[in-house]
């Protein structure tokens, strides 16, 4: 192969029916970039092969463990841990499966950059485990902790080098919540903040939202599919009036908003230079919720900069400002 050619990964999913063939010791990862184990049940014997094929890989990128069925789970997430830290060139790591937890304090000091942790049983994880985490692991730059009830009163003391934090799905038990925004406001690293269906009440939503406005390097932040009935909507329109970075999506959820909370929000984003664009994420309903003559109301009210976009509305300042799009379940920019 000539210097400048690029080389060629390898992909290697485990499923079902590969599952004989690790119990015969017959799996070879070599030249695997990239190991997904998915929707299995594993022997002890085939645990112990897997392990012994994955240990020492020199070109294993990324591990993805999800949904597999194993006669120890405890044991089985101390072990992949131990064998995660033999991996030269890893660089993501996905685990779900029962004992987060556990495999998170197996983990230690890791050297990889990007880290899903997901629970679709709802475990507990304590405050003082991720403190613990984070306090160690100043290289993860990617955490993603989905669907965990987070438990006891353990206050957080950095985010590390964490620029994208995901916690969609999980629950905050104790005012654990609270320590999350006092660790927010330490931040310097954070770019996206993602807390898509986590059962906030309005003043979680509110507070981080003042939160975010501390943090220099935050870009976006999502409170999605969070409880928002009118008196919610009402409050998040008062704390548009004080948002001051220009630089900022905030996506909020507003199910419940009412025609004249609309036009409350357009005199808000209005008045308020700093608010470039918006994204109502209850338009798929727009022309059943409200008349004609109040749809075109409420334009107007937006000063005409009122479009809509992929089933959604989108109000730009600016015809050529950034708009929020939604494709495929992710938001992103794109220039008109």
């Amino acid at each position: 192969m000539s210097a400048s050619a690029t080389p060629i990964l390898f992909e290697r999913v485990i499923a079902s029916q590969e599952m004989l063939a690790i119990s015969r010791d017959q799996t070879d990862l070599r030249g695997v970039d990239r190991l997904i184990i998915e929707n299995v049940r594993l022997s002890k014997k085939a645990e112990q092969n897997l392990f012994r094929a994955m240990e020492g890989n020199a070109t294993l990128r990324e591990v993805s463990i999800s949904s597999i069925r194993v006669a120890d789970p405890v044991a089985f997430a101390g072990r992949l841990a131990a064998v995660l830290h033999s991996l030269p060139a890893l660089h993501t790591v996905q685990f779900d499966m029962p004992a987060v937890q556990t495999f998170a304090e197996a983990l230690g000091t890791v050297h990889f950059k990007r880290l899903k942790l997901l629970s679709r049983e709802g475990e507990r994880f304590t405050m003082r485990a991720l403190a613990e985490f984070l306090e160690k692991n100043t290289t993860v730059s990617v955490l993603e902790l989905c669907m965990v009830h987070f438990v006891g009163p353990t206050q957080l003391s950095t985010f590390g080098g964490v620029t994208q934090l995901n916690l969609s799905g999980s629950l905050f038990a104790d005012g654990t919540f609270r320590y999350f925004v006092l660790a927010f406001e330490k931040s310097r690293s954070l770019k996206t903040l993602d807390f898509f269906s986590c059962r906030l009440d309005k003043e979680d939503m509110l507070s981080a939202i003042e939160a975010a406005q501390k943090i220099p390097t935050l870009e976006r932040l999502n409170f999605q599919m969070n409880p928002s009935g009118p008196a919610t909507v009402h409050a998040f329109i008062h704390a548009l009036e004080s948002v001051s970075r220009a630089d900022l999506v905030l996506r909020l959820p507003m199910e419940n908003i009412t025609a004249d909370l609309l036009l409350a929000l357009a005199k808000t984003v209005r008045g308020n230079p700093f608010l470039e664009s918006l994204m109502i994420t209850t338009a798929k309903k727009w022309a059943k919720n409200f008349p004609e003559l109040m749809h075109e109301r409420i334009i107007a009210a937006f000063a005409g900069g009122l479009n809509e976009e992929r089933g959604y509305v989108v109000y730009n300042r600016k015809n050529t400002a950034a708009l929020l799009l939604w494709e495929e379940g992710k938001g992103r920019k794109s220039k008109t």
